[in-house]
C-alpha cells in the first residue's frame, strides 16, 4: 500500500469517528498532531533536515517545487522548527476547550489543505481537513487536560 491509500484510509476512519464519537475524535486530532510533531518531526530534524526539500521536489504546484528546491535547503531546521511549532500549536489548541478548540480545529483544517500540494503522501490531507471540519458542529467545554487534572485529584483522594 502507498502512503497515500494509508493516510486515506486514516482519514476516512477518522471521518467516520467525527461524525459518531466526536469527543474522541477531537483528542485522537489532538494527539495526532502532537505525535507529528515530536515523534516524526523532531527526529528529522535532529536526524535528516536534508529530507524536506527532497520531500518537496515533486509538488504539485510550481510555487511549492520552487520554496521546497530554493528556500527550504538553505534554512531546513528553521522550516522544521516552524512546522513543529504549528504543529504543536494546534494539537494543544485542538485539545483544549471552547473557543482554544474551535481555533486548533480551524487552524488543523488549513494546515491539512495547506500541504496537500507538497506531494502524493499528502494529496489526501484534506480528507482529515473535513474530519476536522466535522468537529466544528460540537462545542468543547473540556478539555483534555481538565480530565487528567480531574483524575490526578480523583487519584489523590482514594
Amino acid at each position: 500500500m502507498t502512503p497515500a491509500i494509508v493516510v486515506g484510509i486514516f482519514a476516512v476512519g477518522l471521518i467516520f469517528l467525527a461524525i459518531w464519537k466526536p469527543q474522541v475524535c477531537r483528542n485522537t486530532m489532538g494527539i495526532f498532531f502532537l505525535v507529528m510533531a515530536f515523534g516524526v518531526n523532531l527526529p528529522l530534524l535532529l536526524t535528516n533536515p536534508g529530507l524536506y526539500p527532497l520531500a518537496g521536489s515533486h509538488a504539485l504546484l510550481g510555487l511549492y517545487r520552487w520554496f521546497f528546491s530554493a528556500i527550504l535547503p538553505i534554512y531546513p531546521e528553521f522550516f522544521i522548527t516552524g512546522l513543529i511549532l504549528i504543529e504543536v500549536g494546534i494539537g494543544v489548541l485542538i485539545l483544549s476547550k471552547n473557543q482554544e478548540a474551535r481555533l486548533g480545529i480551524i487552524a488543523g483544517i488549513l494546515f491539512c489543505i495547506l500541504i496537500a500540494p507538497v506531494g502524493m503522501e499528502e494529496i489526501t490531507s484534506p480528507l482529515i481537513g473535513l474530519a476536522l471540519a466535522l468537529l466544528l458542529r460540537v462545542q468543547y467545554p473540556h478539555s483534555i487536560f481538565d480530565k487528567v487534572q480531574n483524575l490526578s485529584i480523583m487519584r489523590r483522594q482514594a
